[in-house]
């Protein structure tokens, strides 16, 4: 009796996936690292309370790149929220 062969299965495309995110992953941590040493040094020359409102400036960046680079629609209303954090962050930076 023989048995019936299981055919091979090309595992090249996954191979290729996993190290992709082994790569992303190994890039996302690192710059979270970095990201977290540049945040004690914001801590070391900055009072808390003046240097953490300015973690708001990610959401501008993030809406900026969403429209600019990656062609996504903004309403006046996130153009909105855009102007009052910059304005809030601005306000904060003018108090010291």
């Amino acid at each position: 009796m023989r048995w019936k062969q299981e055919p091979e299965m090309d595992t090249g495309g996954a191979s290729g996936r996993f190290s992709a995110t082994m790569l992303w992953l190994v890039l996302a941590c690192l710059f979270m690292g970095f990201g977290f040493l540049v945040w004690l040094v914001v801590l070391q020359i900055l009072p808390v309370g003046q240097a953490y409102p300015s973690l708001s400036i990610n959401f501008v960046l993030i809406a900026l790149s969403a429209k600019f680079i990656f062609k996504e629609e903004a309403d006046r209303r996130l153009w909105l929220g855009v102007a009052a954090i910059t304005c809030g962050v601005l306000l904060i930076g003018i108090r010291s």
